[in-house]
């Protein structure tokens, strides 16, 4: 039999072997939980799903049917006429420093004269400034800067006439029914002819000053009509005495007007004068104008002999109320004779060649490029340079630039 003390002595032991026992059995599940190889994760993925198929059906335009074989291709539109004096706008209003260069020599513009077609056309010349102008078939054409640049005027159904010329203005007579004024810078009015006066008795169209004035035939006076606002309003008086009458030179404050006075039993206009009239234009009181003593020549056609069938005039040069003659034997109808005067400077075209005159001779300049023309239209413009026309085209002439053709 065991004592307490043996029993404690192995109670002591069987712990102890218990302690041993459970921390190996500890000790050997940790190391095999750290050499446990680790089972494979097998991720599956997910069932593709095709997406639905949509079909969008276009309907196609027909094709076109093809043209026949045959069939011509259309013609090209005509191409309208051309304009030949018109250039495009702007057109120019300073005048030249030197007129003898403007345009082309003649013998380059014209070759032929012979082949030149169709009738001269009217000059017409401002009394100041450079503006210059001519009728053609179209129309008219005008120039505010000397000849350099031309455009076509007062554009408008109907038939111009009685065209005149201011330095910055242009004006004619349409059908003979409106008045229509065109400025330089394009701008236009068309305005009725003063009433109760009858314009087929129209005789003359004249522009000067910012004035416009019309001469009416009446017997036994003309009458004349002036306007100071583009037509809108007028002012009418009858001339001071019997006869053909016409405005010479208009200004803003001095309206000129020539008289052509014939005896009382003339019936052939033989033994006329000429008697000229002065007036303001805003009174219209019209007194003689009597020559005043000038060192200047001024020129005139008048009758010399006369018989049954015709007759004959003479040129005559006047200064200081002294007058000379200085051509006779003129007859404009068998033989070409055209006076072109400005104030004391005056041209002359006898036969083909054209004259200076100076005093009471007259100095050749030359022959005519064109040959000897009949009824030529001739103006001394504002730079005392000849004009005339030719074919529808304006000539000038010049001592250092020749002949030449503006338009």
């Amino acid at each position: 039999m065991l004592t307490r003390e043996a029993m404690a002595t192995r109670d002591r032991r069987w712990r102890r072997l218990g302690v041993v026992v459970i921390g190996g059995a500890a000790l050997w599940l940790g190391v095999r939980a750290t050499r446990e190889v680790p089972r494979p994760l097998i991720v599956m993925p997910a069932p593709i799903v095709p997406a639905p198929v949509v079909v969008i059906e276009v309907e196609q335009p027909p094709a076109p049917l093809p043209l026949p074989a045959s069939l011509p291709a259309p013609a090209p539109a005509p191409a309208p006429d051309p304009e030949p004096t018109l250039v495009s706008a702007p057109a120019g209003t300073t005048c030249p420093r030197d007129l003898a260069t403007i345009g082309l020599p003649f013998a380059i513009a014209i070759p032929d004269p012979a082949a030149v077609a169709g009738e001269a056309g009217e000059v017409i010349v401002s009394a100041t400034g450079c503006a210059i102008a001519t009728t053609t078939a179209r129309g008219v054409v005008a120039s505010f800067d000397g000849g350099q640049t031309f455009v076509a005027r007062l554009v408008a159904p109907g038939t111009l006439s009685q065209v005149a010329l201011d330095a910055d203005r242009i004006a004619a007579l349409r059908d003979r029914q409106t008045l229509g004024i065109e400025h330089a810078d394009g701008t236009v009015v068309w305005r009725a002819l003063p009433a109760g006066l009858d314009p087929t008795m129209i005789t003359g169209l004249a522009m000067g000053g910012g004035l416009v004035a019309l001469t009416y035939r009446s017997e036994p006076r003309s009458l004349i009509a002036v306007s100071a606002d583009d037509g809108a309003t007028w002012r009418t008086e009858f001339a001071p005495v019997d006869g053909l009458a016409w405005v010479s030179a208009l200004a803003a404050t001095r309206i000129e007007l020539t008289v052509e006075r014939a005896p009382p039993d003339s019936t052939d206009g033989g033994d006329g004068w000429q008697e000229r009239y002065a007036a303001r234009p805003g009174r219209l009181s019209w007194r003689r104008d009597e020559p005043r003593a000038s060192s200047s020549w001024r020129y005139q056609i008048v009758g010399d002999e006369f018989w049954g069938c015709g007759g004959t005039a003479k040129l005559l040069a006047i200064r200081d109320g002294r007058t000379a003659t200085v051509q006779r034997g003129i007859q404009a109808e068998v033989i070409p004779f055209e006076l072109a005067a400005r104030g004391s400077v005056a041209y002359v075209v006898d036969r083909d060649h054209l004259y200076r005159l100076r005093g009471t001779r007259r100095h050749d300049l030359g022959p005519l490029p064109m040959g000897e023309v009949f009824s030529l239209h001739t103006r001394v413009d504002g730079a005392d340079t000849f004009v005339t026309s030719f074919g529808g085209h304006l000539l000038r002439f010049t001592p250092q630039g020749g002949w030449r053709v503006l338009n």
